[in-house]
């Protein structure tokens, strides 16, 4: 019983560190092909980094503006 458990405890470890280190899914984002900061605009949205806007676009050439707090800080 405990061989069984350190067979999948290790499977799991191994398939963890897969995940991590493969390449992202080229083209997450629709709006991000041919931009210059694709592959890492898709690198950061496999590791969920980013998640882009609710309509499933990133729009990378949008202005960003200052966060605003509820306290200010």
């Amino acid at each position: 019983m405990k061989r069984r458990s350190y067979i999948f405890v290790t499977l799991v470890c191994i398939f963890s560190f897969i995940s991590m280190i493969a390449q992202p899914v080229l083209g997450a984002f629709p709006d991000t092909r041919g931009h210059w900061a694709q592959t890492h605009i898709d690198l950061l949205q496999s590791r969920q980094l980013i998640s882009g806007y609710p309509d499933g676009l990133y729009r990378p050439e949008d202005f960003i503006s200052e966060a605003k707090t509820p306290n200010n800080c």
